[in-house]
């Protein structure tokens, strides 16, 4: 029960860091709130991968799915970030990045 929480925490800071680092004006807030959406994706990563491991004999499906698209969330978190840094970033891209934060936190955090 323990773990379920740990993750209902984590989505939910990763949907804050992502949304203040999307409408943060200075490039220094930009790269901290990066840093700690970095941090808060490691931490469900490895949750994940560890549960996996765990139930390895038996291949959970869910977990692998989980793993997958938290992997793809780093890649859109990355990219995104990395646009918004270098230009001012575009409006369309930060909604996407948004809407998938929180999809894909809805389905790590079960």
């Amino acid at each position: 029960m323990g773990n379920t929480y740990l993750f209902i925490i984590c989505g939910i800071c990763l949907v804050i860091s992502v949304t203040c680092g999307m409408h943060s004006a200075i490039d220094k807030h930009t790269s901290s709130w990066l840093i700690i959406a970095r941090i808060l994706l490691f931490i469900m990563l490895i949750g994940k991968l560890v549960f996996f491991l765990a139930y390895l004999p038996i291949i959970s499906w869910l977990y692998l799915i989980q793993i997958i698209a938290l992997i793809l969330l780093f890649v859109i978190v990355e990219m995104v970030f990395r646009r918004k840094l270098l230009t001012f970033g575009a409006p369309w891209m930060a909604l996407i990045l948004i809407l998938a934060t929180v999809i894909i936190s809805l389905i790590c955090i079960f």
